[in-house]
């Protein structure tokens, strides 16, 4: 994710996530199945998060924090655009019907429109 297209980038991860549900449907089942120890595969997922983070970071996400606040507003920036885009796939019937749309179709374009301009605004450093 780059830090100057985050809005492509989302859109990008919009639909790939609507070309692939059952990656949220697995990640849905995996947390009823949570232990309390991270296992193996979590730890290199959190690599891979720590990874996308820095390059937020290093590509000026929260310029305006010192340190340690960068990294852990670049994180809660990730988290926070995973979450916009995930809960729209984990629960299509809802989405449908929170925004009243007829079709999965309109559903779906006019989230992704919207997932779009907040993961702009959320990425932009204030004045």
């Amino acid at each position: 994710m780059d830090p100057d297209t985050v809005a492509e980038s989302i859109g990008q991860m919009f639909d790939w996530y609507r070309e692939h549900p059952e990656l949220i449907r697995l990640l849905l089942w995996e947390a009823l199945e949570a232990r309390d120890e991270a296992g193996e595969s979590e730890r290199q997922r959190r690599d891979g998060f720590r990874e996308k983070v820095h390059h937020l970071v290093d590509g000026g996400v929260a310029d305006d924090l010192p340190g340690d606040g960068r990294v852990r507003a670049a994180q809660d920036l990730l988290f926070t655009l995973m979450g916009l885009i995930a809960w729209s796939f984990a629960v299509p019937g809802m989405c449908r019907a929170v925004l009243d749309e007829e079709t999965d179709e309109a559903a779906w374009a006019r989230r992704r429109e919207t997932v779009i301009e907040t993961a702009r605004r959320l990425a932009t450093t204030p004045a």
